[in-house]
């Protein structure tokens, strides 16, 4: 993950600055990083998915990491103390860099929208140090997660070890300000999943992702490439859909890199309407991740990409897997109800084809449920 990567997210950077005060004095700054903490929580909630680990030491390892690889530490003067959206840490990371100061507000608001969302709880404070002798003011800023306990984690991406705790003269701990904020991204993007989709959303449990993250990896059905299209058209969206899936982003991303470059598959049937062969684990996946596989044709065509066969695999994952589902709960009487049923499943009827299956699993269910022994 680089910088870059990260800007698609945000709102663009315009080059604007915000002045802390002409002749500020210790207990400005602080205010003004308190403030600010707050004030910049919706853009730090674009991208805080990005820095999850699996446990709160490696996400905090993973803000720090990104920082020192994309945030040049620059000192800032007494008269001339700025406040930076995380838009403007990031796209002058490499040009003038940032002070201490922009870069714990930049952990902070990634610890914080965590938080906010219930994803991890890490609680944290900005630690204000001073490492002379016989002064008690501030020189320096940093966080400290889990503070007052020993198992205190030190993010100071001024220096170059994580979690290293270098011994200070004088600290005060402020606690950041929690605030809600409405919603993610613009209203046309909170729009994207009415309708049916959110049904959809109900049973996209992990196993569903899991599958779909699968197939994207082995390109499927031109996923990796489909989805990659989207990502360049319109990032936001694609993990506003994700994540609303309860997926992580970047994991997603990862599949899209692995998958693009590969050689498409296509197919799930023995009818034919499959394009190449699918090995009975890769059908596995497709009938698992049909919930999903149904919600990103329609998100394909929100953004003006063509989902090409995708829902009709799904439809007919989706049919095929209810075959199964029946058969397996079925008696003998159940299954030659629904053989002799077959013959009318599909019929004509002005010109147009008409599936009964539905119909012919409601029946299968109700002689089960009255035939079943108790």
């Amino acid at each position: 993950m680089n910088g870059n990567s990260l800007l698609k997210y945000l709102p663009p950077y315009k080059g604007t600055v915000t002045v802390l005060k002409k002749h500020q004095n210790t207990d400005d700054i602080i205010e003004g990083i308190l403030s600010a903490n707050n004030k910049y929580a919706k853009d730090y909630s674009q991208i805080s998915s990005f820095f999850i680990g699996s446990t709160p030491r490696q996400t905090c390892k993973n803000i720090w990491k990104f920082l020192k690889q994309n945030v040049n530490y620059k000192i800032e003067s007494e008269n001339r103390q700025t406040i930076k959206t995380p838009a403007a840490i990031i796209a002058t990371g490499k040009t003038t860099g940032s002070d201490c100061k922009n870069l714990s507000l930049f952990t902070a608001g990634i610890l914080q929208d965590l938080k906010r969302k219930g994803i991890q709880n890490i609680p944290f404070v900005f630690r204000f140090s001073s490492y002379k002798f016989f002064n008690n003011i501030p020189e320096h800023v940093f966080i400290v997660a889990f503070p007052g306990t020993n198992k205190e984690i030190w993010i100071d991406a001024v220096l170059y070890e994580f979690d290293y705790k270098k011994n200070y003269t004088y600290k005060i701990d402020k606690k950041p300000m929690l605030v809600g904020i409405s919603g993610i991204g613009a209203v046309k993007k909170q729009t994207l999943l009415k309708k049916g989709a959110k049904v959809v959303l109900k049973v996209a449990a992990a196993p569903a992702r899991t599958a779909f993250l699968l197939l994207v990896g082995l390109n499927f059905a031109n996923l990796a490439v489909k989805l990659s299209a989207a990502d360049q058209k319109d990032a936001a969206a694609l993990k506003i859909w994700w994540e609303r899936l309860g997926g992580q982003i970047q994991k997603l991303l990862n599949q899209i890199n692995r998958g693009k470059v590969k050689k498409r598959i296509l197919g799930i049937d023995e009818n034919n309407f499959s394009i190449g062969i699918v090995d009975p684990g890769t059908q596995t996946a497709i009938a698992a991740a049909t919930p999903i596989l149904v919600a990103v044709g329609t998100f394909l065509k929100s953004v003006g990409i063509d989902p090409e066969a995708l829902k009709q695999i799904a439809a007919d994952a989706a049919n095929k897997k209810a075959k199964q589902i029946v058969e397996k709960i079925a008696t003998k009487v159940d299954k030659k109800f629904m053989l002799k049923n077959q013959q009318v499943e599909e019929v004509e009827e002005t010109g147009k084809k008409m599936n009964y299956l539905p119909i012919i699993i409601g029946a299968g269910v109700i002689v089960y449920l009255i035939t079943r022994k108790k």
